[in-house]
């Protein structure tokens, strides 16, 4: 287990580090300041299983674990605990870290031994749940992983969908559990893609009225899959709904699961769908907007009536971390250099018709 805490009281924390050291054979690192915390966490976010971050930093900073808790929900993919420790007695600040996301606060007293063993036990029930997590999300990504074997073209596409829509269900502050839901359901939304006709998400240019009804079953296919492995019904709900839009458009427009108006992860997943069908080719398009393009492309597409408007402006207000993960997923070897280079403008497109994804 390799812990990381953040904090600059560096003559308390290290002896507590160390006892923790003896106590629960982990490996554990101190990082003394934010902007460390974050150079370290960009680099090896995958080899972090638990954070314990100090709330208050030197001189004045009674919120810098909040920030860091902002940062690390921004950036992770794979689930990743804080366990937030202070030693005021601040309940509006300890609230607030547990909304954001942290695992646990804890008031520390003057007793060093007896603040290990409460800190032992936490880290332990965090990285449990840790395991759990991992354990549902390699399911999603293992899905993920066999949808892009199916469709050389859709490579990367599930698990970015996964990840935006986690970054835009956090910037909407939807809570952790939807959080969650949302990121599984874009990392599966296209799991029927194994179970159909795989020559029609491969077809170059206009589809033929019998591959085009094809197509427009992933929906329901998807959901009767997931549904028969025991997914919740929102994860459901989502997939069914990815490709319809809140002006009535779209498909599948008649089925018993779907209400009156769309869920709200249903709408992330769609919106964040489409963003990613417009800036990485596709077997029908091999030309793509820039990032720039394509948010402009949703904003008018919002102004139709596709998306609702506020949306599609917290999607754009992700822009800086949008850039973070397709940044990623090239240094990952997931993304063609040319679409990675082509990304880097500041440039956008002239704005086209919306492009209806597969």
């Amino acid at each position: 287990m390799n812990i990381v805490f953040v904090g600059d009281e560096i003559r308390e924390l290290q002896p507590m580090i160390e006892r923790l050291h003896h106590k629960m054979y982990c490996s554990a690192h101190l990082l003394s300041s934010i902007d460390a915390f974050k150079k370290a966490f960009d680099r090896e976010q995958y080899n972090i299983d638990v954070i314990v971050v100090e709330m208050n930093f030197r001189p004045d900073d009674r919120q810098g674990g909040l920030r860091i808790i902002e940062y690390v929900q921004q950036r992770q993919f794979e689930y990743i605990p804080i366990i937030v420790m202070t030693v005021y007695e601040d309940f509006d600040n300890a609230i607030r870290a547990l909304d954001m996301g942290a695992f646990h606060y804890i008031f520390k007293g003057g007793d060093t031994e007896a603040t290990v063993k409460i800190l032992a036990g936490m880290i332990k029930r965090a990285y449990d749940l840790r395991l759990e997590r991992l354990q549902a999300d390699g399911f999603a990504l293992a899905i993920s992983n066999l949808i892009d074997t199916y469709d050389h073209w859709l490579h990367g596409h599930s698990r970015r969908v996964g990840r935006y829509a986690q970054l835009l269900a956090l910037k909407i502050q939807l809570p952790a559990n939807e959080v969650q839901i949302a990121k599984r359901a874009g990392m599966v939304h296209d799991i029927a893609k194994i179970h159909l006709d795989c020559q029609a998400f491969q077809v170059k240019g206009s589809l033929s009225d019998i591959l085009k009804d094809t197509m427009k079953e992933h929906p329901v296919r998807g959901y009767e899959l997931l549904k028969e492995l025991g997914n919740p019904p929102a994860l459901l709900l989502a997939v069914l709904e990815h490709h319809l839009r809140i002006d009535g458009s779209g498909y599948p427009l008649e089925h018993p699961a779907l209400q009156a108006e769309l869920s709200t992860i249903g709408q992330i997943i769609g919106l964040v769908d489409s963003f990613d069908a417009m800036t990485t080719p596709r077997s029908y398009r091999e030309s793509t907007l820039t990032i720039l393009a394509a948010l402009d492309q949703l904003e008018l597409d919002a102004r139709k009536g596709c998306y609702a408007r506020s949306l599609v402006a917290a999607w754009r207000a992700c822009l800086p971390d949008i850039y973070y993960t397709i940044e990623n997923d090239y240094k990952r070897g997931v993304l063609p250099e040319i679409m990675w280079r082509a990304n880097l403008s500041t440039e956008g497109e002239p704005l086209t018709e919306p492009s209806a994804t597969r």
